[in-house]
């Protein structure tokens, strides 16, 4: 069976999902991750030297506040990185729980695949190809432990 997302067509193969990607996002957003990573930390390092060498405390205020920056981008970091999953094959019987969700851009319905492993894998389903219910009784007619939840 093979079913359409937005960026990329999924096949079920036996007990295993293939996916097939059209598109880099991947790679990209991982660039850009990464780009901002360097260029907070860098600018985080020029902002303590300042502030060492002018001994003011308000300079020690933007450290603080850079600082705080930093670690909530090192949360989002340890999200893309730890917590969705980033392989093209998913065994279909490691599925604990998929959730149905309206995407954030119209006409797009989001497929939450949460794993026994803790990650979780998203797919963007458009709306009008009216594919979203069809994949998920494909999945749970393999995998009958599923839980479906519709947020």
């Amino acid at each position: 069976m093979e079913f359409v997302t937005t960026d990329s067509k999924l096949t079920i193969n036996g007990t295993t999902l293939i996916q097939r990607r059209n598109t880099n996002t991947y790679l990209r957003n991982g660039l850009l991750y990464l780009f901002f990573f360097t260029f907070l930390v860098n600018m985080l390092s020029e902002k303590i030297d300042i502030a060492l060498l002018a001994g003011k405390p308000y300079k020690w205020v933007i450290v603080g506040f850079l600082g705080l920056l930093l670690m909530l981008y090192i949360g989002l970091l340890f999200v893309f990185l730890f917590k969705q999953h980033w392989k093209n094959k998913i065994d279909i019987l490691t599925i604990r729980e998929i959730a149905m969700a309206e995407s954030d851009k119209p006409f797009e319905t989001d497929v939450v695949l949460k794993l026994s492993s803790k990650r979780y894998k998203v797919y963007q389903f458009r709306t009008l190809e009216n594919q979203v219910e069809k994949f998920i009784a494909a999945l749970q007619t393999i995998n009958a432990d599923t839980r479906l939840v519709k947020e």
